[in-house]
């Protein structure tokens, strides 16, 4: 690092960056109380895009600059206020009439007014906190798009951005936060619009729309959409198929604008402008500038100003006959991206995009730079520096992954060509582009099928979870000492001197090496020659690295086994002790065991004795447990008030919390509240890598069990998954937690289904909770009374007695296991029994029936319970009103503390080896 001071300077800058940002990081913006109003809004276009929502493709504006123009016209507002409104719409339309430099002029005055709008409706906000920077509008069908640059006032639907409720759950305020877009408008109509605007950045929005219809008119819709996204950067239009599937498959980053587009475009346009006959300072301005414009066009992603970051530094490098070192490059890019932007240390593709560079060029030597298998030590280096933002975005690993990505790059370059070629020919004549269409969509389904092919092969995923902070750090600063120590000696590299000519090494390693070859050229040892790659003694000339672009620090030991091929008595005696060595000193199995060390502490879980999680799901119920082996269940999942919750809530916090094998799914009764998210994570649970055991069911009539009862039967047998029917009097037991059900009896008939929900006493230990479901009326008169006569259930039978296996057994086996568990229910019986003076054995936890609904959970039932803590599920502002006062007067008269996810996100209990409990929630109060 001495001999990289810029890089260094840059470290530091970096690292004051991190500290500054950590410490003084603020609330994402909000306004809670104009969400959902109609407002009006004034700001300046800076991008547009086009995104497919709904199967319909919605323009989405871009506003930088914004404030707010006028009072909120909604119902109730003054006639000031509409004249006010309509008096601005009037001058708007005559602003439109006017010269540019007027109706500028006059926005401008306008704005200390508008911005009193913004003040006045956030007036609970910090006085030193912005009222908004960027919003994104989408437009209303048939609205014309406004030009880039162009002052817009539009008047819309005010949307805020949600905040997450639970772990694992996307935190789309700070992603929006760290893109300074402070919420999005809905239905967005122009108002008033200006003439000016930027025709260099519209121009170039109009060319991608036209190379974007070009490659429709030539490709099957799902394969022009990822050549879109890929070439164009239209990311909204990817189908969303093909983007899972690619996610699935860890090759998503293909799709993004990266390094290896602005490599291969840029550096490809260099080299053809140098054959052309340009020279060096020439050609690297031209390709400069058109990678610049390149990123305009395509959005100016993180991932992309970094990879055009370092274009720019290496085509400077050839203007000035400087040697290009990659490392400082990166540092600068690195300071040039958080000097506009703190917060991208917290995006992923910031992340994910730097430290893949840093793998390469730090961590890959370490680990043995070996011609051979050099893809795979590459493989392994890009894995082992992005590990913590994998598990800490996805908390997953595709396994297959890294062996997929051998075959898909090599591709890249092939199909990224055919992509450029074909949208040229499209430009000059159509017909001309086919062959490149053909191989494009040859190369897709190539991908498509590898990536179909890899999802059916065993252990697909790796999902250790979302590792802790600490963690982190330790993998981090492993990685840091692997790459220092792996530093801090350069090895000598011994070969036979008598048979290397002078001529053949000054050719070659002039050529190739720079200026190492004049040491070798200087010195005449009588037997061998030690060839010392330093860097400090380089010295520029004609035939030196910068006209060849070949990067001194890549030089390694390893590199030179291609003499070997020129004349086979070369022979290489790089040994050390008999073992491989690192280019600069340190052994391999030292460096591979410090990763190894670092990846076993990274993706280990240190869980307490028993978590129960109250998921927030909105209006519905969901409930996860997870003892300190890893057994997980699950009861309950489903909301009537969150689209998709599956996809959005259940699945990211499974993964989250590393429950990659649910032994067993219980659900209380088959209302959309509380099974819909289930039948979602039944249907994608394998592709999820998530595998469910068994789906619990009540066993009640048959009239009784609804359409969504028998589709949650059918969708378990087309996944392979196992369905029990649990009764009152059956157990399910899984070594010291054990399930009773103490509702509904066997082919129980109701009229009202939430009569017939399955209700759950889960002990563990000297832990016991009380899980309801939606149980009211007749229902809960009958538990009610089954809590005050309440015996422990026979089990000297078998059937009785469910037992929870993913695995087949042999008949000896399962002899042996039902022994053990009646030893273990026969040693649990007095400590799980309520009792007969039941008025004196608490319930630890209760969860309150049909989500705090005034028609459950009677003064009767809670004396019977005797609960200490009680939990309600429900939704904020649900249209139901839950939990209903009456309910809560009944608890607070019961004298029992009461939670609820709609105040504090998901709700987690945790237990401890001596039983005692821990209540916290997601969200502070």
């Amino acid at each position: 690092m001495r001999k990289r001071p810029l890089s260094v300077g840059c470290l530091v800058v970096v690292i004051l960056i991190c500290i500054v940002t950590s410490l003084s990081r603020k609330e994402p913006w909000s306004c809670p109380e104009l969400e959902g109003q109609t407002v009006i809004v004034q700001g300046r276009v800076y991008q547009k895009e086009v995104k497919t929502q709904g199967g319909q493709d919605k323009t989405v504006v871009y506003l930088k600059q914004v404030s707010f123009t006028g009072d909120n016209p909604v119902e109730g507002q003054s006639e000031e206020g509409q004249s006010v409104v309509q008096e601005e719409a009037a001058e708007g339309q005559l602003l439109v009439q006017k010269e540019a430099a007027e109706r500028q002029l006059l926005v401008q005055e306008e704005a200390a007014e508008k911005q009193l709008f913004a003040q006045e409706k956030c007036a609970e906000k910090p006085a030193d906190t912005k009222a908004t920077e960027n919003i994104l509008c989408y437009l209303r069908e048939g609205v014309p798009e406004p030009e880039i640059g162009s002052l817009v006032i539009l008047k819309g639907t005010l949307k805020n951005f949600q905040q997450p409720t639970n772990p694992g759950q996307f935190n789309a305020p700070f992603y929006y936060q760290i893109l300074r877009i402070s919420f999005r408008l809905n239905q967005a109509e122009i108002q008033v619009k200006s003439d000016r605007f930027y025709k260099i950045a519209e121009g170039l929005y109009q060319l991608r729309r036209k190379a974007g219809s070009k490659v429709d008119a030539l490709l099957p819709e799902q394969e022009a959409s990822v050549m879109k996204t890929m070439l164009l950067g239209e990311k909204g239009i990817l189908d969303e198929e093909i983007k899972d599937l690619y996610q699935r498959n860890g090759i998503a980053h293909i799709l993004a604008i990266s390094g290896l587009h602005i490599s291969m475009i840029g550096m490809g346009l260099y080299q053809l402008l140098r054959r052309a006959g340009l020279k060096i300072k020439l050609s690297a301005i031209l390709a400069s500038m058109i990678i610049v414009l390149y990123g305009m066009m395509t959005g100016f992603a993180v991932s992309a100003i970094r990879a055009i970051a370092m274009f720019l530094l290496q085509m400077l490098a050839q203007i000035l006959g400087r040697t290009y070192d990659r490392i400082t490059a990166l540092a600068v890019a690195a300071v040039l991206v958080l000097v506009e932007q703190p917060l991208y240390l917290f995006h992923s593709g910031f992340q994910f995009s730097f430290l893949c560079v840093l793998g390469i060029s730090l961590i890959l030597p370490v680990l043995g730079n070996v011609r051979k298998g050099k893809k795979l030590f590459e493989g392994v280096a890009l894995m082992a520096v992005t590990l913590p933002v994998y598990l800490g975005v996805f908390y997953q690993i595709p396994v297959y992954s890294m062996f997929l990505n051998f075959i898909v790059l090599p591709m890249m370059s092939i199909l990224m060509g055919a992509g450029i070629v074909m949208i040229l020919a499209a430009f000059l004549c159509t017909p001309l582009a086919i062959p490149a269409a053909w191989l494009i969509t040859g190369i897709l389904m190539v991908y498509e099928r590898l990536g179909l092919f890899t999802e059916k092969l065993p252990h697909h995923y790796w999902t250790p979870g979302c590792p802790a902070k600490w963690q982190l750090a330790v993998y981090v600063a492993i990685l840091i000492i692997i790459a220092v120590l792996g530093r801090t000696k350069r090895k000598a590299v011994l070969y036979q001197r008598d048979c290397i000519h002078k001529e053949y090494i000054h050719k070659d390693c002039i050529h190739r090496r720079g200026g190492c070859a004049k040491e070798i050229l200087q010195e005449d040892p009588p037997c061998h020659e030690v060839l010392q790659y330093e860097k400090s003694q380089y010295e520029r000339s004609q035939h030196g690295m910068a006209q060849y672009n070949i990067p001194r620090y890549e030089v390694s030991q390893y590199e030179i086994p291609q003499y070997e091929m020129q004349n086979k008595r070369i022979r290489r005696i790089a040994c050390h002790g008999g073992k491989w060595i690192s280019t600069y000193g340190i052994p391999v199995g030292i460096c591979w065991g410090f990763l190894l060390l670092g990846v076993v502490i990274l993706t280990w879980r240190f869980r307490p004795e028993l978590q129960v999680t109250f998921l927030d799901v909105g209006q519905g119920d969901c409930i996860f447990l997870q003892t300190e082996d890893g057994a997980s269940y699950l009861t309950d999942g489903g909301s009537s008030s969150v689209s998709k919750v599956g996809k959005y809530r259940m699945i990211p916090f499974l993964k989250y919390q590393g429950a990659s094998q649910i032994k067993a799914v219980f659900v209380s009764h088959a209302d959309s509240d509380h099974y819909n998210g289930i039948a979602e994570l039944l249907e994608q649970a394998e592709l999820e890598g998530i595998r469910v055991e068994n789906l619990v069911l009540t066993d009640i009539a048959d009239e009784c069990r609804s359409e969504g009862y028998e589709e949650l039967v059918e969708l378990a047998g087309q996944n392979g998954i196992t369905v029990q029917l649990l009764h009152e009097g059956q157990q399910l037991q899984d070594g010291e937690l054990l399930f009773q059900c103490l509702h509904p009896s066997k082919g129980y008939r109701a009229e009202d289904l939430n009569e017939t929900s399955m209700v759950l006493l889960v002990t563990y230990r000297e832990f016991s909770m009380l899980l309801t479901g939606d149980v009211q009326g007749a229902g809960e008169e009958h538990l009610t009374q089954e809590l005050q006569d309440w015996k422990e259930p026979e089990v000297t039978q078998m059937q009785d007695v469910i037992r929870i296996s993913g695995e087949e057994e042999s008949m000896e086996e399962q002899s042996i296991e039902d022994e053990r568990i009646e030893e273990q229910i026969e040693e649990k019986r007095p400590q799980n029994k309520m009792g007969e003076n039941h008025t004196e054995t608490e319930l630890t936890i209760l969860k309150v029936a049909h989500h705090g609904s005034k028609n459950s959970t009677s003064e009767e039932f809670l004396k019977a319970a005797n609960p200490k803590l009680a939990i309600i599920s429900c939704g904020k502002g649900n249209r139901y009103g839950h939990p209903h006062e009456e309910t809560l007067e009944r608890l607070e008269k019961a004298d029992v503390s009461w939670f609820c996810t709609k105040d504090y996100g998901a709700i987690t209990v945790t237990v401890d080896d001596k039983s005692r409990v821990q209540v916290r929630g997601y969200i502070a109060d």
